[in-house]
């Protein structure tokens, strides 16, 4: 193997996991700073800055696995009471037998509860069941929007919706609306988890239902969550109803949902192509593994973002690994372009609200 390979093979990682914010931007100078603006330096943050959460009520959606996992069960060893959504009963009870055998929790709870935002009929019995029976007087003081997917092949919902951005932005704009009343109450904050790939998303189709590559699917869907929250968040703000509403992104990490993303990237139909992609597919797969956050550690920027008390008053922003404020692309700040997917949306799920 020649130098140059070997010096590439070494850096390769490292690139990457600047790039896409991996476990090197938490030592490294951001390069977002200097391409978006935004503090020099990375503010550290760490599970020992997190408050006192005693009293306080926290929902976090696809809680059974990954980022969703590790931030439930830290919100709850802080004292707070929280439920977390999973899809399946399966994943329900290896999320149960997980927490026990680690024993992970603190003096707060976690509940785990079952919810298919792949359907939208679902999801409207779950906000109507979680307001009777879950919540009280003193209001939801997190909502954590996490849940997210990426479908290969494509592939729609039971109400003709395709799959990635009915899970990660249509099942999530369904729960919003129905469990708003109750952050307001709380004066609590939104936490949308999107991801830097919505920079590479060109558009948006506002029908929910085209049929385009899965990456282009997924990269609209995280485009969306950001257009979403920052709607939201203005919303609120008019309202004056004391609601904050932020979105992060928790870098590149180790989770089954970002396997499943390499494996789209390798998705093709042309068959002249399969056994070349085949071959590169190994090792993209451990130049991302090895530039990658494990799920603990990426759960500290949904943590800073859902906690810190200097995010008291801040609504709007886009926060990087772990604890850096930044600017999502140019798209993402469109208003006119967000208030576009919010009346689609609307419209799109008017019998499920």
């Amino acid at each position: 193997m020649s130098l140059v390979a070997i010096v590439a093979s070494a850096l390769l990682p490292l690139l990457l996991s600047l790039l896409l914010q991996g476990w090197a931007s938490k030592y490294y100078l951001n390069p977002y700073s200097l391409l978006f603006g935004g503090d020099e330096t990375r503010r550290r943050f760490g599970t020992k800055y997190i408050p006192d959460l005693g009293s306080k009520v926290a929902l976090v959606t696809g809680g059974c696995g990954g980022i969703g996992f590790h931030t439930a069960v830290e919100l709850a060893r802080h004292g707070a009471t929280v439920y977390a959504t999973c899809r399946s009963k399966e994943k329900i009870a290896k999320a149960s037998k997980r927490m026990k055998e680690e024993e992970l929790i603190g003096g707060g709870s976690v509940e785990w509860l079952e919810l298919d935002q792949s359907d939208l009929k679902n999801v409207k019995q779950f906000v109507k069941k979680f307001r009777q029976t879950k919540l009280s007087s003193g209001g939801l003081h997190v909502l954590l929007l996490n849940a997210a997917t990426i479908v290969s092949p494509f592939n729609t919902t039971a109400q003709g919706f395709e799959m990635t951005i009915a899970v990660s932005h249509l099942s999530h704009f369904v729960l919003t609306r129905g469990l708003l009343p109750f952050v307001e109450l709380a004066k609590g904050r939104i936490v949308v988890v999107s991801s830097e790939m919505h920079r590479f998303a060109s558009s948006l189709d506002l029908t929910f239902a085209r049929k385009e590559q899965p990456i282009k699917l997924y990269c609209q869907s995280k485009l969306a969550n950001i257009l979403f929250a920052n709607a939201l968040a203005k919303r609120c703000s008019q309202l004056g109803n004391g609601v904050t509403v932020n979105t992060l992104t928790p870098g590149i990490v180790s989770t089954e949902l970002a396997r499943s993303f390499t494996s789209s990237i390798f998705d093709t139909s042309i068959p002249l192509l399969d056994t070349g992609l085949q071959l590169l597919f190994a090792p993209f797969s451990m130049l991302l593994q090895l530039a990658s956050f494990s799920p603990r550690e990426a759960a500290l920027t949904p943590l800073y973002v859902a906690t810190s008390p200097l995010l008291n008053d801040i609504t709007g922003k886009y926060f990087l690994p772990s604890a850096f404020e930044s600017r999502p692309s140019r798209l993402a700040l469109n208003e006119t372009m967000g208030e576009e997917l919010w009346m689609a949306s609307e419209r799109k799920i008017r019998s499920y609200i």
